[in-house]
């Protein structure tokens, strides 16, 4: 091997230096091998990193120096962190993540779920060893799997928080190898939506089989909140005189006011109000996930009947989604239904502007008026040079 390797050659990285091969090839270009050095117990070590071809870098191989630097002068550290500053595995990461902060979240189970059925195999893994060629590996055996880009992406998403967490708590002292990797590209926007009829007769069966997965499929579709959202939900934030909920902590971040029709009210009123949760599934606790019931009526009114697309396939979530439909069709303008929806921004809510053909219509009318001359309506605003400020 080191017979076809050329001269060391500085990077621009200290300490990191890189090799030609004569023989191997990557891209086209002869492949180079990167090397660094750094002193341990008084003497200078080099240490080979890796290949160009293998998914290195000069800047990785920067990484590990530096891990390697600082795992020499804190010997006296934690086991784990003397160890692992380089060499701590993905698994010792993961159950760092798992005690110190998922235990804390809304919902851990479906995050234990993923690191279970995506990530679990790689619990052995160095974080050090998670290159962005391994990574590429990770997500190439996923698709394969026949996995959406969405769940891929979810995946993906969990070992970047799970490494992020083991930088912040300092037991690993290297870059997150996620940050080099490319989020698969997802478009989960649901097009679908319902009827009135359809919605009719599918909540007159949900609330014949299920009076309190009818209360929660009411508050979805006459108010668009969210199931989380719905299920989090308090008394103490709950004003029926004023027809008004306050969703806290919602999933952008930011709390919003809804508005409650009277349909609502006069289910809310109904119910038997006690301290905490509105909609709790059992001694006080939220509700994980709506009930099987849902998916059930649904596929037996055959509003899934020959749907390929899971975009257009009817969910819970379709409640949310014809709430939004129903509004821009009756002409409540985008600005506004972010707000109702909860949005972060309005690219979120411009989904919704081939359901406003009315404010496009009049649009374009208003400049076709202009072109031509034609007086604008009373109370128009115009700006003018000449015009008073």
């Amino acid at each position: 091997m080191a017979g076809e390797l050329g001269k060391r050659e500085r990077t621009k990285f200290p300490g990191v230096y890189q090799r030609a091969s004569a023989e191997r090839r990557h891209e086209g270009k002869q492949d180079l091998c990167f090397d660094i050095t750094y002193k341990a117990g008084g003497r200078k070590v080099w240490e080979k990193v890796g290949w160009r071809s293998e998914g290195y870098t000069a800047a990785m191989a920067s990484q590990v120096r530096a891990e390697r630097v600082r795992s020499t002068r804190h010997a006296d550290m934690p086991e784990i962190v003397q160890r692992g500053r380089a060499e701590i595995t993905i698994g010792e990461a993961w159950r760092a993540y798992d005690e110190q902060h998922l235990a804390t979240t809304k919902r851990p189970k479906t995050d234990r779920g993923r690191w279970t059925l995506y990530l679990a195999h790689l619990e052995r893994l160095p974080i050090g060893a998670l290159t962005p060629l391994e990574l590429e590996r990770l997500k190439s055996s996923l698709f394969a799997r026949r996995l959406s880009p969405q769940t891929v992406k979810h995946a993906l998403a969990l070992l970047r928080r799970t490494i992020n967490h083991a930088v912040r708590m300092r037991l690993w002292a290297g870059q997150n190898p996620l940050n080099e990797v490319a989020m698969p590209k997802v478009d989960n926007q649901r097009f679908r939506f319902l009827r009135p009829d359809e919605a009719e007769r599918l909540m007159a069966e949900v609330r014949e089989r299920s009076e309190a997965t009818w209360r929660i499929c009411m508050m979805s579709l006459h108010t668009g909140m969210r199931f989380g959202e719905i299920t989090a939900l308090r008394w103490e934030a709950v004003n029926l005189s004023a027809r008004v909920a306050r969703v806290l902590d919602p999933k952008n971040g930011r709390s919003r006011t809804v508005s409650l029709n009277a349909s609502v009210v006069d289910m809310l009123k109904a119910m038997e109000r006690k301290p905490g949760l509105v909609f709790p599934r059992g001694r006080g606790r939220p509700t994980e996930e709506i009930s099987c019931t849902f998916g059930r009526i649904v596929e037996a009114q055959g509003l899934n009947a020959d749907v390929t697309d899971r975009r257009g396939r009817v969910v819970f979530h379709t409640l949310r989604h014809t709430f939004a439909s129903w509004l821009a069709m009756s002409g409540v303008p985008l600005y506004q239904l972010m707000d109702l929806m909860g949005h972060r921004s309005i690219q979120m809510t411009k989904r919704y502007a081939s359901l406003c053909p009315e404010q496009g219509r009049s649009a374009t009318e208003h400049i076709e008026r202009l072109m031509a001359g034609v007086a604008m309506p009373a109370g128009a605003h115009t700006s003018s040079a000449d015009g008073p400020e």
